[in-house]
């Protein structure tokens, strides 16, 4: 018998041949597992990937917006009472939202916020803390929702799209882009830095005495 022909999704056929080894017919079957593969991606531009990473920006600003949920205005400004001052609620709010309205102008969408110079220089990464804001702390709560909600539409957007180069085009701002070469790097940073900060939320209501706050999107409490 000499053999038969499977297709490897590209139109061609890969070969068994009777006399293969079983090395030989792996390598084969996995050349054509690649192929189709290859196929399915290009016809399907779906990234399970970026869309993971989505869910997960998602679940952080959920975490960060219930570690503040039970505090009152005056609650987020105080400082615990030690000698290192730390980044309060109103501080950590105002720095997050920043960066979600920097990364959506990256991004292409200029969302109307209230970010400007002004509140650069109130909640940029060189600024200290304030005593005093004037926030409103539930009123930039909602507006940290939708806007990463929105901010998350754009992402999967651009992981689908069919043509163009998506997440992978060059960060826009050549500031950005010496750390963030693509909008791909961008997005992952946005989840590194609301953890990181998130963190500080935590650390912050620990010092304060306040009780602790599961993980938000769980079932379970954990």
């Amino acid at each position: 018998m000499g053999g038969s022909r499977g297709r490897d999704g590209t139109g061609h056929g890969t070969e068994v041949r009777a006399n293969d080894g079983p090395d030989d017919w792996i390598v084969k079957v996995r050349t054509g597992i690649n192929h189709a593969r290859a196929l399915f991606q290009h016809a399907m531009p779906y990234s399970p990937e970026v869309h993971a990473l989505a869910d997960t920006l998602k679940k952080a600003r959920e975490q960060t917006l219930a570690l503040c949920a039970d505090l009152t205005e005056s609650q987020m400004t105080r400082q615990p009472e030690c000698e290192l001052a730390l980044n309060h609620p109103a501080w950590v709010l105002g720095h997050l939202f920043m960066l979600d309205a920097y990364a959506a102008d990256l991004l292409g969408m200029h969302l109307p916020t209230p970010v400007d110079d002004a509140w650069a220089q109130r909640f940029g990464p060189t600024s200290t803390p304030a005593e005093e804001s004037e926030l409103g702390g539930s009123q930039l709560r909602e507006q940290m929702a939708i806007v990463r909600e929105r901010l998350i539409g754009r992402i999967e957007a651009l992981a689908d799209a069919e043509a163009g180069p998506g997440l992978d085009a060059q960060t826009p701002d050549e500031a950005f882009r010496k750390d963030f070469p693509t909008l791909r790097h961008l997005v992952q940073y946005l989840l590194w830095h609301e953890a990181y900060h998130s963190g500080q939320l935590s650390a912050w209501r620990r010092a304060m005495g306040l009780p602790k706050v599961g993980v938000a999107f769980l079932a379970a409490p954990a």
